[in-house]
């Protein structure tokens, strides 16, 4: 596989004179198809209709075209060195690649497919046998490798490329019909440089796989934290909805017991402006009743006093006597005396209570 850019060496002016048409596949490096532009070979981009237009102006029994392709790692590495987008890129290339696996099926006696591969490949066989079928110069065929793109983007390409089924695909079945120098069609491989640069890549490849299980890890734990975190905060908030709930209930409990504490002050006012108005009617009528004892007593000791009362005291005995009727005046002024003293001696007691 390309690390880099190529650039194929300059004819001198006696070069060969062919009528071969070389076409180049879309994102090939541009100094590829500047470096081919052979005299007497026609060099062009890739296009279906006018490959398939070539081959059939030409005679059917020799290959007068030939397409050269570039690895999909190659074009993916300097897609990502470039800062362009490689999903575009390696989508360009399955297409392309479709339309000239079509076109070979078709055409396989007039036809050869080239790996850009080996025109920087170190070894000369595989580049004789193109020149033999293009009628070319083999020395005019090799190329110079150019600055190769970094290795965590070679990397890279080397592991998305592996993933993808249909290109691996497309790129088996391009190496089983292709000239380049990992196939059995070139005839010497640098077996030595190709092994290193495979075990490069595996390398790239494994390490590049370790840091996806690790980047995995660290995402799995990540989850675990915050799912943890999650659970926390949703029992951090059940706990608060539980002590709001219980933080309500009792609001709504002191709020009954102040409503029951004021409903039995507003009854024990009540009753205290009761017993109030109860004690202000007996006081009243305590005092009623001492002015009437105070009156009774003043008038009675007023008779008692007096001299018709201690002169008639003989004749109230004889009719007294005599009759066995009511008693007697003062008997009676006697006894009023006795029931006012007990009933404001009662009213007193009562009052002394409330």
């Amino acid at each position: 596989m390309t690390t880099g850019t190529t650039a194929i060496r300059h004819l001198p002016e006696h070069s060969v004179t062919t009528d071969c048409t070389i076409f180049v596949l879309p994102d090939m490096d541009p100094a590829i198809a500047a470096a081919l532009a052979i005299p007497g070979v026609q060099v062009s981009p890739f296009d279906a209709e006018t490959v398939q237009a070539t081959l059939s102006a030409t005679d059917s029994g020799r290959t007068s075209c030939a397409i050269i392709w570039p690895y999909p790692t190659t074009l993916m590495a300097r897609a990502l060195a470039d800062g362009q987008d490689p999903v575009a890129t390696i989508r360009t290339w399955r297409e392309a690649v479709q339309q000239v696996l079509d076109i070979y099926r078709q055409n396989r006696r007039q036809l050869v497919l080239v790996d850009a591969l080996l025109l920087e490949a170190e070894s000369e066989a595989g580049r004789s046998q193109l020149a033999r079928r293009l009628g070319l110069d083999a020395q005019f065929l090799r190329a110079r490798k150019g600055p190769a793109p970094d290795e965590v983007s070679i990397a890279l390409a080397a592991s998305v490329t592996l993933r993808l089924p249909d290109i691996e695909a497309c790129l088996d079945e391009l190496l089983s019909v292709s000239l380049s120098p990992v196939t059995d069609l070139a005839i010497a491989l640098d077996l030595t440089a190709l092994g290193a640069e495979y075990a490069q890549l595996k390398a790239a490849a494994q390490e590049a796989e370790l840091l996806r299980k690790q980047v995995a890890q660290q995402q799995q734990e990540a989850a675990r934290k915050q799912a943890a975190a999650l659970e926390d905060l949703h029992n951090e908030s059940e706990k608060y909805k539980a002590a709001a709930q219980e933080a309500e209930l009792l609001r709504k409990q002191v709020t009954l017991q102040q409503q029951e504490a004021a409903r039995k002050q507003a009854a024990a006012l009540d009753n205290l402006h009761n017993e109030t108005r109860k004690r202000q009617t007996a006081e009243q009528q305590r005092d009623r009743l001492a002015r009437r004892v105070s009156d009774l007593t003043s008038k009675l000791e007023k008779v008692f006093a007096s001299t018709s009362w201690r002169a008639t005291k003989p004749l109230r005995k004889v009719k007294g006597l005599i009759s066995r009727g009511p008693p007697p005046v003062d008997l009676v002024l006697i006894e009023e005396k006795r029931l006012t003293e007990d009933a404001l001696s009662a009213g007193g007691g009562k009052s002394q209570a409330s």
